[in-house]
C-alpha cells in the first residue's frame, strides 16, 4: 500500500514537473528581475509575481502570513521555487492557472486521493481480458502490467500465443491497453552491407586518399575520424586504425580502388539485425591452440583467426543510424618453438552516419614477406653453379584492410 502510494506520489511530482516546464516556457518565464519584498503578507506577493508573469496565481485559504526577500536577477519561476521552499508551500499547476497550497496540506489530499482510489480498486467487479502481443516479448510486457495491476489484480503469459491474460479492475485494463498500444510497436530493421576490400598500401597513397580526413554529406563539415589503440602491434603510423563517414564525394576513388589490379574483393557479406541488437560477420578459420592454466594442465581452446567485424545500430529519432563497431584483424604464426602466436588488430568505436550513408574503416595493415630471386638469366638456372649468379631477397609487402559498412532501414518492413 505505501509502496503504490510512494509509486502514484512520484508520478504525480513528474507529471507537475512536466506540465510546469511546459507552462513556464508558454510565459516566457526566461526574463529576470530583481525581487525585494519586506514583511509583506502572502496576498501582496504572490499578486505581484502574477502581474510580472502574467498568470493568474490563487492562494489556498490556510495560505496565510507574512515574508520578507530579497533577489536579484531570478525569473518569476525561480522566485516562485525559492518562496515556496522557504516557507513550506507547494505551487501546482492547473488548467490556466497556479494555485498555491501548504505542503502538507496538498500532500494528505494526494494520500486521500490515493486511498479513495485503492477503495475503489478494492470494490470494483474484476474483468477477465486477454492481451494479443504482436512484437514485444510478451514477458516484458507483463512486467509493465505488473507496475500497474491493483492489489487484486492478476496477470499469466501464455509464451506460446505470445498474449497475456489479466484479471483487474476495468480502470486498470484500459490504462494496461493505452500502454500496450505506445509499446507494443515493430522494432525496426536494419540490412547492414559490408564490402572487405585488400589493397596494396601504395594504392591509396597514390589515389590521394586520407582515410581520417573524408568530407560528409556533400556538406562543409568534417568527421573527426575516431582513432583507436591497437594491440599486439609494434608502434608503426600503418597500424592506426581509423574510421570515418563519407558520401558520393569519394566514391570515384573508391571505384578506382576496386578496379585496380592491387586491390582484391575477399567478401561482400549482407546481414539484417533488429535495432539494438548485435550483428556479426566474419571470414576466416577457427584454430586449436594449447593452453596451460594456473596449475599446469594443458588443454586445447579454439581460436578465431581471420576477419571479425561486429556491429550494432541503433535507429536515433532523426532516421540517423548510430553504429557502435568492433573491427577485428587477427592472424595467427608459429614461433621458433612451435607455439601458436596470435597477432591482434582490433578497436572499439561508434559513429554516427545517415540512412544509406557509409562509413569506412581503414589502417588494418598486414606485411607480407616475399623471396624474391633475380640474377642472370639462363646461368643462374645451371644446377649447382647457379648460386653464383643469382641474389635471393626478402621483400615486404605492405597491404591495408579496407571495410565499407551501409546500414540501411529496411522502410517496407514498416508497413502494417
Amino acid at each position: 500500500m505505501k509502496i503504490m502510494l510512494k509509486m502514484r506520489s512520484f508520478s504525480a511530482a513528474l507529471l507537475l514537473c512536466i506540465a510546469v516546464s511546459a507552462f513556464a516556457a508558454v510565459q516566457g518565464s526566461s526574463k529576470k528581475y530583481d525581487f525585494n519584498f519586506v514583511d509583506s503578507d502572502f496576498q501582496s506577493v504572490f499578486h505581484s509575481i502574477s502581474t510580472t508573469a502574467g498568470v493568474d496565481i490563487l492562494l489556498a485559504p490556510d495560505v496565510q502570513g507574512k515574508l520578507s526577500i530579497a533577489a536579484t536577477k531570478k525569473t518569476w519561476v525561480e522566485i516562485l521555487d525559492i518562496i515556496c521552499s522557504m516557507y513550506d508551500l507547494t505551487w501546482i499547476v492547473e488548467s490556466d492557472y497556479i494555485s498555491i497550497q501548504k505542503t502538507s496540506s496538498y500532500q494528505q489530499k494526494v494520500i486521500r486521493e490515493s486511498e479513495k482510489r485503492e477503495q475503489s480498486d478494492m470494490v470494483a467487479p474484476l474483468i477477465r481480458k486477454s492481451f494479443q502481443i504482436r512484437h514485444a516479448p510478451a514477458a516484458d510486457m507483463a512486467r509493465v502490467f505488473e507496475t500497474m495491476k491493483s492489489s487484486r489484480g492478476r496477470i499469466s503469459v501464455v509464451e506460446r500465443n505470445s498474449a497475456i491474460i489479466v484479471y483487474d479492475t476495468e480502470k486498470r485494463l484500459e490504462q494496461m491497453e493505452k500502454t500496450m498500444q505506445e509499446l507494443d510497436v515493430e522494432t525496426l530493421q536494419i540490412v547492414i552491407t559490408a564490402k572487405l576490400v585488400v589493397v596494396d598500401s601504395r594504392l591509396a597513397n597514390d589515389l590521394g586518399v586520407d582515410w581520417s580526413n573524408v568530407q560528409v554529406g556533400g556538406t562543409n563539415s568534417r568527421v573527426n575520424a575516431a582513432f583507436s589503440n591497437l594491440t599486439g602491434l609494434p608502434p608503426e603510423p600503418t597500424t592506426k586504425l581509423t574510421i570515418s563517414a563519407f558520401d558520393q564525394n569519394v566514391h570515384a576513388t573508391i571505384a578506382n580502388i576496386l578496379s585496380d589490379s592491387r586491390s582484391e574483393v575477399l567478401a561482400s557479406p549482407q546481414i539484417s539485425t533488429l535495432d539494438h541488437t548485435e550483428a556479426n560477420i566474419f571470414m576466416g578459420d577457427q584454430i586449436s591452440i594449447r593452453v596451460i592454466d594456473n596449475n599446469g594442465q594443458s588443454s586445447t581452446q579454439m581460436v578465431e583467426a581471420g576477419i571479425k567485424l561486429t556491429v550494432t545500430p541503433h535507429v536515433t529519432g532523426d532516421n540517423r543510424i548510430r553504429l557502435k563497431m568492433h573491427p577485428e584483424n587477427n592472424s595467427y604464426s608459429t614461433d621458433d618453438k612451435g607455439q601458436t602466436v596470435i597477432s591482434k588488430q582490433e578497436a572499439t568505436t561508434e559513429v554516427v552516419v545517415a540512412d544509406g550513408e557509409t562509413v569506412v574503416i581503414g589502417g588494418l595493415t598486414k606485411n607480407d614477406e616475399i623471396e624474391a630471386e633475380t640474377g642472370i638469366p639462363f646461368l643462374k638456372d645451371i644446377p649447382f653453379l647457379g648460386y653464383l649468379f643469382k641474389h635471393t631477397r626478402k621483400e615486404v609487402n605492405k597491404k591495408d584492410l579496407i571495410i565499407f559498412v551501409t546500414p540501411r532501414i529496411m522502410r517496407n518492413y514498416l508497413a502494417e
